[in-house]
Protein backbone atom coordinates (compact mmCIF):
# COMPACT_ATOMS: atom_id res chain seq x y z
CA UNK A 1 0.00 0.00 0.00
CA UNK A 2 1.35 3.44 -0.98
CA UNK A 3 1.08 6.31 1.47
CA UNK A 4 1.73 10.02 1.17
CA UNK A 5 2.65 12.39 3.97
CA UNK A 6 1.23 15.86 4.53
CA UNK A 7 2.92 17.43 7.54
CA UNK A 8 2.51 14.90 10.37
CA UNK A 9 -0.59 13.25 8.85
CA UNK A 10 -0.27 10.05 6.88
CA UNK A 11 -2.86 9.59 4.13
CA UNK A 12 -3.68 6.06 3.05
CA UNK A 13 -5.31 5.25 -0.29
CA UNK A 14 -8.41 3.67 1.21
CA UNK A 15 -12.15 4.01 0.72
CA UNK A 16 -13.58 4.73 4.16
CA UNK A 17 -12.75 5.55 7.74
CA UNK A 18 -14.76 5.61 10.94
CA UNK A 19 -13.98 7.94 13.82
CA UNK A 20 -15.59 7.68 17.26
CA UNK A 21 -16.17 11.03 18.95
CA UNK A 22 -17.05 11.82 22.55
CA UNK A 23 -19.97 14.13 23.30
CA UNK A 24 -17.46 16.99 23.51
CA UNK A 25 -16.32 16.24 19.95
CA UNK A 26 -12.95 14.79 20.92
CA UNK A 27 -11.56 11.86 18.96
CA UNK A 28 -11.67 8.65 21.00
CA UNK A 29 -10.84 6.02 18.40
CA UNK A 30 -10.44 5.56 14.64
CA UNK A 31 -9.61 2.78 12.23
CA UNK A 32 -7.14 5.22 10.56
CA UNK A 33 -7.71 3.86 7.07
CA UNK A 34 -7.67 7.23 5.25
CA UNK A 35 -5.54 9.32 7.62
CA UNK A 36 -3.84 8.77 10.94
CA UNK A 37 -5.46 10.10 14.11
CA UNK A 38 -2.73 8.83 16.46
CA UNK A 39 -1.54 12.36 17.28
CA UNK A 40 -5.10 13.73 17.28
CA UNK A 41 -6.64 11.65 20.07
CA UNK A 42 -8.53 13.59 22.71
CA UNK A 43 -8.51 16.73 20.59
CA UNK A 44 -11.76 18.38 19.48
CA UNK A 45 -12.58 17.43 15.91
CA UNK A 46 -14.06 20.89 15.32
CA UNK A 47 -10.62 22.51 15.76
CA UNK A 48 -8.95 19.97 13.47
CA UNK A 49 -11.52 19.88 10.66
CA UNK A 50 -13.23 23.23 9.92
CA UNK A 51 -15.77 21.44 7.71
CA UNK A 52 -17.00 19.46 10.73
CA UNK A 53 -17.08 22.60 12.86
CA UNK A 54 -19.71 24.04 10.52
CA UNK A 55 -21.82 20.88 10.95
CA UNK A 56 -21.32 20.32 14.66
CA UNK A 57 -24.46 22.04 15.95
CA UNK A 58 -26.47 19.57 13.83
CA UNK A 59 -24.42 16.67 15.20
CA UNK A 60 -25.12 17.55 18.82
CA UNK A 61 -28.85 17.21 18.12
CA UNK A 62 -28.68 13.67 16.70
CA UNK A 63 -30.84 11.37 18.81
CA UNK A 64 -29.96 7.82 19.78
CA UNK A 65 -31.62 5.44 17.31
CA UNK A 66 -32.14 8.14 14.67
CA UNK A 67 -31.15 7.58 11.08
CA UNK A 68 -27.62 8.71 10.22
CA UNK A 69 -27.20 12.37 9.33
CA UNK A 70 -25.67 12.35 5.81
CA UNK A 71 -23.68 14.96 3.93
CA UNK A 72 -22.86 13.85 0.36
CA UNK A 73 -20.21 15.43 -1.83
CA UNK A 74 -18.46 17.44 0.88
CA UNK A 75 -15.41 19.11 -0.61
CA UNK A 76 -12.69 19.51 1.96
CA UNK A 77 -9.65 21.69 1.42
CA UNK A 78 -8.16 20.80 4.79
CA UNK A 79 -4.61 19.52 4.48
CA UNK A 80 -5.56 16.71 6.84
CA UNK A 81 -8.41 15.53 4.62
CA UNK A 82 -8.17 16.99 1.10
CA UNK A 83 -10.73 15.67 -1.37
CA UNK A 84 -14.44 15.09 -1.87
CA UNK A 85 -16.20 12.86 0.62
CA UNK A 86 -19.56 11.61 1.77
CA UNK A 87 -19.92 12.01 5.54
CA UNK A 88 -22.41 10.36 7.82
CA UNK A 89 -22.89 10.79 11.54
CA UNK A 90 -24.86 8.62 13.94
CA UNK A 91 -25.22 8.56 17.72
CA UNK A 92 -24.17 5.35 19.49
CA UNK A 93 -24.48 4.13 23.07
CA UNK A 94 -21.49 2.03 24.14
CA UNK A 95 -21.09 0.78 27.72
CA UNK A 96 -23.58 3.39 28.92
CA UNK A 97 -21.78 6.30 27.28
CA UNK A 98 -22.98 8.29 24.26
CA UNK A 99 -20.73 8.79 21.23
CA UNK A 100 -20.99 10.12 17.71
CA UNK A 101 -19.69 7.87 14.94
CA UNK A 102 -18.31 9.84 11.98
CA UNK A 103 -18.06 7.75 8.82
CA UNK A 104 -15.99 9.16 5.97
CA UNK A 105 -16.33 7.72 2.46
CA UNK A 106 -13.67 8.83 -0.01
CA UNK A 107 -15.38 9.47 -3.35
CA UNK A 108 -12.83 12.02 -4.57
CA UNK A 109 -12.04 10.28 -7.87
CA UNK A 110 -15.69 9.49 -8.53
CA UNK A 111 -16.81 13.09 -7.95
CA UNK A 112 -13.96 14.40 -10.14
CA UNK A 113 -14.98 12.07 -12.98
CA UNK A 114 -18.64 12.98 -12.47
CA UNK A 115 -17.80 16.69 -12.80
CA UNK A 116 -15.83 16.01 -16.00
CA UNK A 117 -18.72 13.99 -17.41
CA UNK A 118 -21.24 16.71 -16.52
CA UNK A 119 -19.05 19.38 -18.13
CA UNK A 120 -18.72 17.31 -21.33
CA UNK A 121 -22.46 16.64 -21.37
CA UNK A 122 -23.24 20.35 -20.95
CA UNK A 123 -20.87 21.24 -23.80
CA UNK A 124 -22.42 18.58 -26.04
CA UNK A 125 -25.96 19.77 -25.20
CA UNK A 126 -24.99 23.34 -26.08
CA UNK A 127 -23.44 22.22 -29.38
CA UNK A 128 -26.56 20.19 -30.25
CA UNK A 129 -28.77 23.22 -29.55
CA UNK A 130 -26.52 25.31 -31.78
CA UNK A 131 -26.79 22.74 -34.60
CA UNK A 132 -30.56 22.54 -34.25
CA UNK A 133 -30.82 26.31 -34.57
CA UNK A 134 -28.55 26.33 -37.62
CA UNK A 135 -30.65 23.64 -39.35
CA UNK A 136 -33.87 25.54 -38.58
CA UNK A 137 -32.40 28.58 -40.34
CA UNK A 138 -31.59 26.60 -43.51
CA UNK A 139 -34.35 26.96 -46.07
CA UNK A 140 -32.66 26.77 -49.46
CA UNK A 141 -29.69 24.89 -51.00
CA UNK A 142 -27.79 28.20 -51.06
CA UNK A 143 -28.25 28.49 -47.26
CA UNK A 144 -26.47 25.14 -46.85
CA UNK A 145 -23.51 26.30 -48.94
CA UNK A 146 -23.30 29.70 -47.23
CA UNK A 147 -23.69 28.34 -43.68
CA UNK A 148 -20.55 28.57 -41.60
Amino acid sequence: MTTTTTDQFIHHPSFNQRILLEESGCIVHSCDSIFSTVDLKEQPVTALFPIVESLYLNLEQIQLGALPLRFPGVESISERLPGIYDFSFVRLQLKGQSYILWSIYDYTELYIELRKYQQQKNELDMYCEHLEQRFKDIQTPEDVLNDR
